[in-house]
């Protein structure tokens, strides 16, 4: 069917703004707009779930992208749409869905042949509205009206436009009849403009139908794509998404594809369908969504993706035309046996309900199998109470193993108050440590004190090698002196003879000489006897050093001792854990055992939940039954209407059935309660089960600490070890600057016996006091030296009596940190007896539930 032409000489279309509308309409390109209309049915059968979710004139092995495999399928719809409109002889109301959508298609290809020529020539400039001139296909364009200005009489500016119409075209419309509705509301704007009848509008359709159609078109693609929008947004409720890991599809159809349909695939899938329903898409993404909906067909369908020639193609759609035939034709022979099957069911149901009539003799044996059953119910009860028995067996295996845990807890109480006892004595040696640490304080402090002393003799010593010098350069002017007043009495000797007169002056200043002599031998004996005293005072600081030195091996042997305490509470510690493995391997023991019970209890609710299963299975079959025989009551009330007597003994035997079932159901009721019970209890014993293993994870969890604080500990010991050894070889040291101070003080004295011979000769010789000065600094130049080695001493024992002070802290940290675990050890004994505590009132809770599912038991029997 062609498009209408508008024609300006049509007196219906003197109006402005229907004329600009259906020119409007004419230049509009419906391909787009049909395009996503077939999309989208497409898409909402396959959201729905359809078998065949596209159509069968769409060709499922065409390129999407290519404009001739949509000229292919627009003209399939255009034909079948005209075939439809010319075989049925429906009045034309009736048939507006197909000729709008002849006339759209009709159009569509229209433009898309244009399209394809106007390819190959050169571009033509676009229209105003940015479409592209109508080619002669669908007649001439309208003319255009007059501009305004050119004459008084011009027309009036169009209010009706394509835009609008489409607009209020929204999805909201469900009928023509609305549309047309809405179409004369529209244009009753125009007050020129003549609104037509619904009756009118088979004389209208030539002038209206293309502008009406393109509403209907636009109406449906909106209400689909609502559709579709709902469905997706039903269809991705339940899905879960992952940062690793993309969501499954939300489609049903190709979450069972897997690896045939990949998770990349799937995500531009969705992209697509999403930009196509919500309006916001690319000119492509239509081709796009319809080439992924028909390539999920062909892996549907299982074919391969082949593309076949032009020349193949007819013999292809007359293949896929066979086989449609084909399926109708096995589906309709299918339905004939099921129909067979149906009746062969009737004639049998007619015959069982015959049969059921002499049921009813049959009732004794129902009622000799339920006390059968009654008899197997006891049986099921013995082997309950069986059970119970077990299970109170096992709880009193529980109880005694509880008591041998109390034991073992009253063990590790002793346990730990042997360690307080053992903390007590490391406190013990921590307070001589103590007392070590405050005599070592003491000997630096004596010792700080001798260094001052020294410091102090050193500086006299240096004020006596001043004055020595001073002494010294005195005795040189006192000798120069000397030389010149010998030179001097020679000459006067010389001249004595002629100067008797002066010679008593010389004798008199020689007597003065002699006085000034002796008066420096008694200084010098004053200065040897204050150095006797200061190696008297060396003597004593050296013995108090050797008391010192003394005292540090005696701790060092009490340190030795510490040390094998140690090793000996490690030793302890050690079997203690082995105690506590042991312990820990029959709490596993007692663990397996409450899991074999669990497991057994399970296999008894799985026996009870099948037997149960079985029940329903078999009330399920009476119910069929008993519908069946409904429906059979129902069809034959009409044929047996003489056979009312009948009828009513049929219905009484149904009431007595239905009051039979009705007890089975109460029996399945309470047997389904008594399970429930039984599932109650395998929770309970499964959250005990769960309970046991968290404290024996947290038991773990302890030796593992445990574990690392023995090690931690045997490192301190090493490190203590390192640290005795560091201090004997700081001894050895100590005594090796001990015997180097021995041989300074013994040169020493051999140059105070060399300065007193010295001294004793310079007392004999005066002639000899320059030797005895040299002798004198070279000396001086021995006590520097001396007297720098003992800086160095000081030195080293002061660094020794640091190392000694870090050691100390060092032990002190380490007491510390046992006190810690020590603490630590006894918050775990309380937690372990709460929860021994725990343990005790849970097994009370199980007994006393035990004893009531016993009691419910026999309360049960009892009601049996």
């Amino acid at each position: 069917m062609k498009p209408s032409k508008v024609e300006s000489s049509d007196p219906r279309l003197r109006n402005v703004h229907l004329r600009s509308i259906y020119r409007e309409a004419e230049e509009y390109d419906v391909g787009p707009l049909l395009r996503k209309c077939i999309t989208l049915s497409s898409l909402h059968n396959l959201l729905l779930g359809q078998d065949p979710f596209i159509p069968s004139w769409i060709a499922i092995d065409g390129d999407t992208k290519s404009p001739e495999f949509w000229i292919e399928t627009l003209t399939e719809v255009s034909v079948r749409s005209n075939e439809y409109i010319c075989a049925g002889a429906a009045p034309f109301h009736d048939l507006l869905e197909g000729r709008s959508q002849a006339l759209c298609t009709s159009h569509a290809l229209a433009h898309l042949r244009k399209n394809l020529n106007l390819d190959s020539q050169v571009n033509r400039t676009p229209n105003a509205n940015g479409k592209r001139p109508r080619s002669d296909t669908n007649g001439p364009p309208l003319r255009s009206p007059q501009r305004t200005g050119s004459s008084p009489k011009s027309p009036e500016k169009p209010k009706l436009t394509l835009k609008k119409w489409l607009e209020i075209c929204d999805g909201s419309r469900t009928i023509w009849k609305n549309i047309h509705a809405e179409w004369n509301q529209m244009i009753f704007v125009s007050k020129s403009a003549k609104i037509v009848s619904w009756d009118k509008l088979k004389g209208d359709w030539e002038t209206q139908g293309l502008t009406l159609s393109l509403g209907y078109f636009t109406d449906i693609t909106i209400k689909l794509a609502r559709k579709c929008s709902s469905l997706i947004f039903e269809l991705s409720k339940g899905r879960s998404s992952s940062n690793n890991t993309p969501p499954p599809s939300y489609i049903p159809l190709v979450r069972g594809l897997d690896d045939l349909w990949p998770a990349a695939k799937n995500t531009e899938f969705e992209r697509c369908i999403q930009e196509v329903v919500h309006g916001n898409f690319r000119p492509q993404a239509t081709a796009q969504l319809l080439g992924y909906i028909l390539e999920l067909a062909r892996i549907i369908k299982g074919s391969t993706i082949t593309v076949p020639r032009k020349s193949q193609q007819a013999e292809l759609k007359k293949a896929e035309a066979l086989c449609r035939r084909q399926a109708r034709q096995l589906k309709e022979e299918q339905m004939e046996k099921d129909i067979k099957k149906r009746e062969e069911l009737c004639r049998q149901a007619e015959e069982n309900f015959a049969r059921d009539t002499l049921a009813l003799d049959d009732e004794r044996a129902s009622v000799d199998m339920v006390s059968a059953r009654l008899r197997e119910a006891q049986a099921m009860c013995d082997e309950r109470e069986s059970a119970l028995a077990a299970k109170e067996a096992f709880c009193a295996d529980r109880e005694n193993a509880l008591a041998a845990k109390e034991a073992s807890c009253a063990k590790r109480e002793s346990a730990s108050t042997v360690k307080e006892v053992s903390w007590a004595a490391r406190n013990g040696t921590l307070a001589v440590k103590e007392a070590s640490y405050e005599e070592r304080h003491g000997t630096l402090a004596a010792n700080e004190a001798s260094y001052a002393e020294r410091q102090r003799v050193l500086a006299t010593k240096e004020t006596s090698c001043t004055e020595r010098r001073s002494r010294i350069e005195k005795a040189e002017l006192g000798l120069r002196k000397k030389l010149e007043t010998f030179e001097a009495n020679q000459k006067l000797l010389l001249e004595g003879q002629r100067n008797a007169n002066n010679g008593d002056d010389s004798h008199a200043r020689d007597k003065a000489a002699m006085t000034k002599r002796e008066t420096a031998n008694m200084r010098r004996e004053k200065n040897l006897t204050e150095r006797e005293q200061r190696l008297d005072a060396q003597e004593k600081s050296l013995m108090s050093h050797r008391a010192w030195i003394s005292q540090k091996g005696n701790a060092a042997t009490d340190r030795e001792k510490v040390c094998a305490t140690k090793e000996a509470e490690c030793r302890a510690r050690e079997e203690a854990l082995c105690e506590g493995q042991a312990t820990v391997a029959s709490e596993r023991q007692e663990l397996e055992t409450q899991t074999s019970a669990l497991r057994h209890n399970q296999a008894l609710y799985q026996k009870a939940k099948e037997e149960l299963k079985a029940r329903e299975e078999v009330l399920c079959k009476g119910q069929a039954t008993v519908a069946s025989e409904r429906q059979e009551l129902e069809t034959q009330r009409s044929a047996l209407r003489d056979d009312e007597v009948l009828f009513q003994k049929a219905k009484e035997e149904l009431k007595a059935r239905e009051k039979t079932q009705h007890k089975e159901r109460a029996a399945v009721v309470t047997e389904r309660r008594e399970v429930e019970v039984q599932k109650w209890a395998l929770r309970e014993d499964e959250v005990v089960y769960q309970k046991a293993k968290g404290e024996l994870k947290a038991r773990e969890e302890a030796q593992h600490q445990e574990r690392a604080a023995i090690a931690s500990e045997r490192k301190r010991v090493d490190s203590q070890r390192s640290a005795l050894k560091q201090d004997l070889t700081l001894h050895r040291e100590g005594k090796k600057t001990m015997k180097a101070n021995s041989e300074a003080l013994a040169q020493e004295r051999a140059a105070i016996l060399c300065e007193q011979k010295n001294m004793a000769a310079a007392q004999k010789d005066f002639e000899n006091k320059k030797s005895v000065l040299r002798a004198e600094q070279v000396a001086m130049s021995h006590n520097k030296q001396e007297v720098a080695t003992a800086m160095k001493a000081l030195e080293s024992e002061k660094l020794s009596l640091g190392a000694d002070l870090a050691a100390l802290s060092r032990e002190k940290e380490a007491a510390a940190a046992k006190k810690k675990a020590l603490e630590i050890e006894r918050l775990a004994l309380g937690a372990e007896k709460v929860l021994y505590e725990k343990d005790k009132n849970e097994w009370k809770e199980k007994v006393r539930i035990n004893l009531q599912q016993v009691q419910e038991m026999e309360r049960s029997l009892s009601t049996w």
